[in-house]
């Protein structure tokens, strides 16, 4: 049976990566699967638990010197959204490292990355 397959976020703090995530994935059409407050805290985010996106896990090393940043690519349904994911993530503190634009292969994206330094791309697809 195929798996479904996620990347993992290890962040510095957990309680405003929550509001990060939840504020951006929410035009996404992305929840919060699944909380964990425990001595690990964790939370999953998807579409429903067969369709996960992503998890973030509280951890001191959030960031290692020398490692190559991972980009987790997420779809969307309207060019609009990607403008408000865009503006939502600037407000929650993530850091812009493209703007909203058109690109060659008629792709409409952004760049940002959460305020840990995670890379996602926000984008749609005209085609």
């Amino acid at each position: 049976m195929l798996q479904n397959i996620y990347a993992t976020f290890v962040v510095s703090s957990f309680e405003s990566s929550l509001a990060f995530y939840d504020a951006i994935f929410k035009p996404l059409g992305y929840q919060r699967l699944h909380t964990t407050d425990g001595e690990v805290k964790s939370a999953e985010y998807g579409i429903d638990p067969t369709a996960k996106v992503l998890e973030i896990v509280e951890g001191q090393n959030f960031t290692l010197p020398g490692l190559p940043v991972m980009t987790v690519t997420l779809p969307c349904k309207e060019k609009s959204i990607v403008d408000l994911v865009h503006d939502t993530a600037l407000k929650m503190g993530g850091i812009e490292v493209a703007k909203p634009s058109l690109n060659a292969n008629q792709t409409y994206s952004t760049s940002i990355k959460d305020p840990d330094g995670h890379a996602l791309v926000i984008k749609f697809s005209q085609s």
